[in-house]
């Protein structure tokens, strides 16, 4: 019996991973509106499981590894070593220019600052007013080419420069001051490092973590903040209130994207000559940060799912393809985005204030918002097809399977494949791996 339940959760990890995200999702929904949407994740559930094992039995998986196979079997190996240089080459020079462009490192900058707000502003500057491009090239050299690169400079034992690569990325992460990053270039390798009982290198990144998420809490959170009439002016990782008067909370944003944001300019400045400071009792801030952390993951995912079938379609039309900008364009229609449009509906008091967000959630969501419960069973089928062609790519090489793709799976949660695949890096992971490990010999895997 157990033999045979870890042949199956072998051959079928993603899919298992990804009923953990279901399980969470279920909880969320249910603690916000009780059976109210329940039913809609059930259609979810039963079209996704039913189309993925449908293709199994069909033999799908394995007549598509077949055709990869071909595919490995026409090139050679001489040249993964001059990839490898190019994209430890891409790496540095993507962590150096980056730097360069901002002009500092920004979690030094922090320390110094006065307050929690200050403190924010440095950490929001980052990326505000970057082009477009340049936030793309840092995401793909962040969510795709350093992980990927730590893991296979691991793989090939090159033990000296993995340790430079991880050291220095993991800097990098540290001075850019999103707890997620350090999560997302350490997690595919400390898999792999956990299946290959390597415990030095456990070791080792557990202590880096922990001291990358401390430094970046303690540059964040300053141990004095600004007090105006004896009020706290609570500024943390998910709420930042400036003043009183005009009470600008960011909410349903992950915890290391948080920004103010102000219709007159990024934020709104504090006048410290009429403010008191005071002590902080570190302990609250650390439980509530833990709390928000355990909130995030087991209620928020859910939390906003619900919330996207209470508005629509009762105050918001299904969509019809329109929210999609290729079936918008086939139609000659114009584009939606309810990621933005909704957020004023959600939080109209922040709207009416001049500001502005964005609400992720899960993909199978905003196929809801388009085509209603039909596109609930139109989001089943894709991310089976699309779990189905993870486990063709990877065939039978289970620890880079769970190394490279369980922590996308589980961010499938409150993100759509979409934006997984593109902007998070997820796609060009995929054909990273198809050239570096699927086209070699993994003997040495």
């Amino acid at each position: 019996m157990i033999a045979r339940l870890q042949t199956f959760l072998k051959k079928h990890s993603l899919i298992s991973i990804y009923s953990f995200v279901i399980i969470i999702l279920f909880i969320g929904v249910y603690a916000h509106t009780g059976t109210k949407h329940i039913p809609k994740l059930i259609i979810y559930t039963i079209s996704l499981f039913a189309t993925y094992f449908l293709l199994h039995r069909l033999g799908l998986r394995n007549f598509g590894a077949r055709s990869f196979d071909r595919l490995k079997n026409r090139s050679t190996n001489h040249l993964l070593n001059y990839f490898l240089i190019g994209i430890t080459a891409l790496v540095f020079l993507g962590i150096i220019g980056h730097l360069l462009y901002l002009g500092n490192i920004p979690v030094l900058e922090a320390f110094d600052a006065v307050d929690r707000h200050e403190a924010a502003k440095i950490r929001r500057n980052i990326s505000a007013g970057s082009p477009r491009i340049l936030n793309y090239l840092v995401s793909f050299n962040l969510r795709a080419l350093i992980p990927f690169l730590i893991l296979t400079l691991l793989i090939k034992q090159k033990e000296r420069l993995f340790w430079i690569v991880l050291l220095v990325a993991s800097f990098y992460c540290f001075s850019l001051m999103q707890k997620s990053l350090i999560f997302t270039i350490i997690i595919p390798v400390f898999i792999y490092a956990l299946f290959k009982r390597k415990i030095w290198h456990i070791l080792a990144f557990i202590l880096i973590i922990s001291l990358v998420i401390i430094g970046q809490f303690t540059a964040a959170n300053p141990s004095k903040v600004v007090v105006e009439n004896s009020i706290e002016q609570t500024i943390g990782d998910e709420e930042m209130i400036p003043d009183s008067e005009l009470n600008k909370t960011i909410h349903n944003r992950p915890l290391d994207e948080v920004a103010v944001i102000s219709k007159d300019s990024i934020a709104q400045e504090v006048d410290t000559s009429t403010l008191e400071i005071v002590e902080v009792n570190d302990d609250r801030f650390i439980a509530r940060f833990s709390g928000s952390i355990f909130s995030r993951i087991a209620f928020l995912p859910g939390k906003t799912v619900s919330e996207w079938f209470e508005i629509i379609p009762s105050k918001m039309p299904f969509l019809h393809g329109d929210g999609y900008r290729i079936i918008a364009r086939i139609k000659g229609t114009q584009f939606r985005n309810y990621f933005l449009e909704l957020y004023a509906v959600m939080y109209p008091e922040h709207a009416a204030n001049g500001l502005k967000g964005s609400v992720n959630t899960a993909s199978f969501v905003l196929d809801y918002a388009n085509f209603g419960k039909a596109g609930l069973v139109m989001g089943g089928i894709i991310l089976a097809l699309f779990l189905v062609f993870i486990e063709i790519l990877f065939k039978d090489d289970f620890i880079l399977k769970l190394s490279l793709n369980a922590f996308p799976v589980l961010l499938l949660s409150s993100t759509s494949i979409t934006i997984a695949l593109f902007s998070g890096g997820w796609g060009l992971i995929l054909l990273l791996y198809f050239v570096f490990f699927g086209i070699s010999d993994k003997e040495n895997i």
